[in-house]
């Protein structure tokens, strides 16, 4: 069941985490570098936002998953 859970948090994080990246490229200018710092940190986010969700519905508690 935890792997399970786990896998689910890595599909919910990976899914939030490319819609992230993509809006974050597509606003830079076209001179503009990628920002490899801001993508590791939208991945983090992404995670922690997909562990929240899990929380939310009571699928996990805080803390769980990590």
């Amino acid at each position: 069941m935890r792997a399970q859970i786990q896998a689910a948090i890595g599909q919910l994080s990976m899914a939030i985490y490319t819609q992230l990246a993509g809006a974050h490229i597509a606003t830079r200018d076209e001179h503009q570098s990628v920002d490899s710092d801001r993508l590791r940190q939208l991945a983090k986010d992404a995670l922690a936002s997909a562990r929240a969700y899990f929380e939310g519905i009571g699928v996990i508690t805080q803390g769980d998953a990590q």
